[in-house]
């Protein structure tokens, strides 16, 4: 799931039962599917995916780079095991939502975009792997 707030900062996050993966921050205000295919899922999804094996399912959310045939093509080449795109079948923005909040409650606010990389990134290792495993199980 990529997430964009109202400075253009970009952030993919994948979430995996017991496990945690990094966020990924795009050093620029777009994702073109190429960049999409290129640094999330032959990045994250094939390291995470061939790790997980046969038990792996890949969820993305209905961002424009997400539905484009190049992404599609590839992801269709190594998982063609993958749901219906559905908000109930998106345990992500439960973590996006709980990631947030936290986020939210910080004093002082962030006020450079490496602060707020860097206030993302420790708020993603704090929160509870357990909460995590709780929103991929429901």
């Amino acid at each position: 799931m990529i997430l964009r707030d109202l400075t253009g900062v970009l952030l993919w996050e994948g979430i995996i039962i017991n496990q945690n993966i990094n966020l990924h921050v795009f050093d620029t205000s777009s994702v073109t599917a190429q960049r999409y295919r290129d640094e999330v899922c032959e990045s994250y999804v094939m390291l995470f995916g061939g790790g997980v094996g046969d038990d792996f399912i890949f969820m993305n959310d209905n961002a424009t780079s997400h539905k484009v045939q190049l992404v599609e093509d590839f992801l269709y080449a190594y998982y063609s095991k993958r749901p219906a795109r559905s908000p109930d079948l998106k345990p992500t923005q439960h973590v996006w939502d709980a990631q947030g909040r936290t986020i939210a409650r910080r004093q002082p606010y962030d006020r450079t975009f490496s602060d707020l990389k860097s206030s993302l990134l420790e708020e993603m290792d704090l929160l509870p792997q357990a909460l995590i495993n709780k929103f991929i199980l429901v």
